[in-house]
């Protein structure tokens, strides 16, 4: 008897942080030192408000000064690559607005810097890698952003940055664009060793992808005793699409000796968690057919009306065609798995 193939189902909804565009690039500081050994031109010195003398910063960076807060004295002077500022003695924290970046917060003492009258100092600014200072998770959420515009190759560094913090959920998705060739070469190899990680770090969906993996060989040799080893992984915490795929698998004694018993007793748990695609109308099947329980055609029937009470189509269809041969007084009522053998695909 044919039971309903399980269909391959990798990407699950996620919910996902808005994000409306990239964070403007951010600057890290190089260095903040004493610029030994440098002096203030006697044209160039500046003076508080008590006639004290100023200390000049010396701000290097690619971008461009806008304005500086905490003790200024005077404008912002441009000298070639620099933004000279001059500031008053025993300063500790300033501001930086730059024209292109995002501004930044700074504190001398940080530096093991204290600020003298008449000293010059030298603050070196460098671009900081895209997303540096991003959580795995918000790493994720810009990959998603740009995976769901079909925008793969934005996607792709996104997603490898979040996998270097940690996030399984970026393996997975890294994963599947290997597999795909999704931005990316395909490449079955990393398609396996990406969900294989993902999954030893407990991610049940890539548990279940494993199933995938090893049962058509993408990057790895075919093994259903592995297959189903992980498969059992991701049953036990209760996944339903593994437990309706090991229920299969018990059924037909792939990957495991075949026990129509533990098939049911799968099948009736994937049921009972709410699958009304797949494991309430297989529970039907058994039901109508007696496989690892008596036949009940009565409960058969109940399964397949709850089914299509939560939406499940496959028991629409097949309550649709049972219904139209009683109406159509052809007086026997075929079995369910008949039925089934007319409208069902090849398992994946």
């Amino acid at each position: 008897m044919n039971i309903i193939p399980m269909k391959r189902i990798f990407f699950t909804t996620l919910l996902l942080l808005a994000v409306a565009s990239l964070q403007a690039q951010k600057l890290k500081v190089e260095s903040l030192t004493l610029a030994e050994g440098e002096t203030i031109a006697e044209a160039d010195k500046r003076f508080d408000l008590v006639k004290n003398e100023c200390a000049l910063l010396k701000v290097q960076m690619t971008d461009v000064l806008s304005r500086m807060e905490g003790n200024v004295i005077g404008d912002i002077v441009r000298r070639g690559q620099e933004s000279w500022v001059y500031i008053t003695s025993g300063s500790k924290y300033f501001r930086l607005f730059p024209a292109s970046h995002m501004p930044m917060d700074l504190a001398f003492p940080d530096y093991q810097v204290k600020v003298k009258s008449g000293a010059v100092y030298r603050l070196v600014l460098v671009d900081e890698e895209e997303g540096a200072g991003m959580s795995a998770d918000e790493l994720f959420a810009m990959g998603m952003s740009s995976y769901l515009g079909e925008d793969y190759a934005q996607a792709v560094p996104w997603f490898e940055k979040a996998v270097a913090k940690g996030s399984l959920n970026a393996m997975a998705y890294l994963a599947n664009m290997y597999h795909h060739g999704q931005g990316v070469e395909r490449d079955d190899h990393k398609f396996f060793a990406y969900t294989e990680q993902a999954a030893r770090g407990g991610l049940v969906r890539a548990q279940t992808e494993m199933y995938y993996i090893y049962r058509n060989g993408f990057g790895v040799a075919p093994d259903p005793v592995k297959a189903v080893e992980w498969l059992k992984v991701a049953a036990d915490q209760n996944n339903i699409e593994a437990i309706g795929r090991l229920g299969w698998c018990y059924l037909n004694g792939w990957g495991v000796p075949i026990d129509t018993s533990r098939a049911f007793e799968l099948t009736k748990k994937g049921a009972e968690l709410g699958d009304c695609d797949v494991a309430m109308v297989n529970l039907a099947l058994y039901y109508d057919d007696g496989v690892g329980v008596k036949a009940d055609h009565e409960k058969a029937m109940e399964w397949l009306q709850k089914a299509a009470r939560l939406g499940g189509q496959n028991a629409k269809r097949i309550l649709d065609i049972w219904a139209q041969e009683e109406f159509s007084g052809q007086g026997v009522r075929r079995k369910l798995s008949e039925i089934w053998d007319s409208i069902a695909g090849p398992d994946e």
